[in-house]
């Protein structure tokens, strides 16, 4: 799909190759089906061979195959943009979690029959389980208002300066080398502004909403129970710190996926022992994975697979935990003593806060600009406009 002759973001878009339906969900349910498959796989051989089975990495193969299917089938499903990317990425993360239960931390028929439990994850407000009526009531609450939301980002088309600002280059600021263009303050200050809605509003909706509507299906027919759906997402005011933001506030939906296989690299394959180096190589390795998932959005929406964004952008994430650790280090370490100075002060967070939006401001649009280039892109936020409906 690369396009030669491209001039800037509003260039004639190329043809997809397919046709996305219309409406929010189709019979065609071979996507879901074929992720469902792999779990089916995994959890047949977890109950039904020994840990050390050589039959369990043997059908690492079937579980990619089933994952290139899902690709192939999943635009037929739907075209609700975030729901389609979930066919994309969903069969990808899902084979490092089936691998982490079948080979690299093995489970076995005894182990299952025991609730695991996943760190990090947000309590309920105020630490109590709310009874089903209740729980039921609350999501379909928020699940009205993030539609609403979404309905409004999707009624607002982008004015024409922040549609320059993604054109090709910029995302990389005054590396001239890559950026032809001029750095302007209107794409300083719409890179500052797009990052904080994208990190802080509208990715946060667009993921919580699904998590909250596939709730409602299973507590409400009665397949699980509201303890099982904690809060995807955590508390902003823990977003200060890199570390913070994607450790407390942001999903933890990959940490188990990708962290299991981080785990294995650093103390089976490496041989490193606990402490600094293998804390970080974790983190490097898990924002790695983490990259090359986000890379495949390049294809499901409509692109060649164009690793670079994803591979660079997200990688380069824990040099900002890294930079903030030491940074923390040197100044509750060595230049303050006082135990309740210690404590991260108003002002300090506020820095904290400033720091996070303006490292997220510079990196993400390495990854995000060349996916929001991508015209005509027909997925969708909202299969039916209230907004529209009413004005």
């Amino acid at each position: 799909m690369e396009n030669t002759s491209y001039s800037g973001p509003l260039s004639s878009p190329p043809p997809k190759a397919f046709k996305v339906p219309e409406s929010l969900v189709t019979w065609d349910a071979r996507a879901p089906l074929l992720m469902g498959a792999q779990t089916v796989v995994a959890a047949t051989l977890i109950c039904s061979t020994p840990k050390s089975s050589l039959l369990r990495p043997a059908c690492l193969p079937i579980l990619i195959g089933l994952m290139y299917l899902a690709w192939q089938v999943a635009p037929a499903f739907t075209g609700q943009g975030v729901l389609y990317s979930f066919w994309w990425v969903g069969p990808y993360a899902n084979i490092f979690h089936c691998m982490n239960n079948l080979y690299l931390h093995p489970l076995d028929d005894n182990d299952i029959r025991h609730e695991m439990k996943i760190s990090n994850v947000p309590p309920f407000p105020g630490g109590v389980v709310p009874p089903r009526a209740r729980f039921l009531l609350h999501q379909c609450i928020l699940i009205a208002l993030q539609y609403l939301i979404m309905d409004l980002l999707a009624s607002s088309p982008p004015p024409p300066d922040v549609v320059d600002g993604w054109a090709r280059g910029k995302e990389w600021l005054w590396i001239s080398a890559l950026n032809p263009h001029p750095v302007t303050f209107d794409d300083l200050k719409n890179r500052f502004i797009e990052c904080t809605m994208n990190w802080y509003i509208v990715g946060r909706v667009m993921n919580d909403i699904w998590y909250r509507i596939f709730a409602v299906i299973f507590v409400g027919l009665g397949l699980s129970e509201p303890k099982q759906w904690p809060p995807l997402y955590g508390d902003y005011k823990d977003t200060y710190t890199l570390r913070g933001y994607f450790g407390k506030f942001w999903h933890q939906t990959l940490r188990w996926p990708f962290q299991g296989v981080s785990s294995y690299v650093t103390r089976q394959i490496l041989g490193l022992r606990r402490g600094a180096v293998e804390r970080y190589a974790n983190i490097f390795i898990v924002f790695f994975l983490s990259g090359t998932l986000h890379s495949i959005l390049d294809v499901a929406f409509g692109g060649h697979w164009r690793p670079v964004g994803g591979l660079l952008c997200f990688p380069v994430l824990p040099l900002g935990i890294m930079f903030e650790d030491a940074v923390q280090w040197l100044w509750y370490g060595l230049i303050v003593e006082n135990a309740e100075a210690k404590r991260a002060s108003w002002f300090g967070r506020i820095i904290g806060h400033v720091w996070v939006v303006l490292f997220l401001a510079i990196v993400t649009p390495i990854f995000n600009y060349p996916l929001q280039r991508i015209d005509g892109n027909p997925t969708y936020l909202v299969p039916w406009s209230i907004i529209h409906t009413l004005v």
